[in-house]
């Protein structure tokens, strides 16, 4: 069954943060469509966006929702699903020492 839910990634909006494109996750709609049984994706919590870059979550690609079985287990793999770390304004992998 499917239902329909506010755009966690727009919050409703339609529209990107600086609300001059719309939002790529719902299509400038605002609203979103999941099956019943999908669950908050653990990467993001929920949010859509990566908690420290605020990039659109790679593990739920934005939607904050995975199914069940696309869930990770922390018992089968330790890889970081978003192995990048903010440096000042600079994206890098996470360790990466830049000069």
């Amino acid at each position: 069954m499917v239902k329909e839910i506010v755009c966690v990634y727009c919050h409703g909006t339609g529209r990107t943060p600086s609300k001059v494109f719309p939002c790529l996750i719902c299509k400038g709609k605002g609203r979103i469509s999941i099956e019943e049984d999908m669950v908050k994706c653990r990467a993001c919590r929920g949010t859509g966006k990566h908690p420290q870059s605020k990039l659109t979550c790679l593990e739920c690609k934005g939607i904050g929702y995975i199914k069940p079985s696309v869930r990770r287990s922390s018992s089968k793999s330790s890889k970081d699903p978003f192995p990048f770390e903010m440096k000042g304004s600079v994206l890098l992998p996470k360790g990466k020492v830049i000069d």
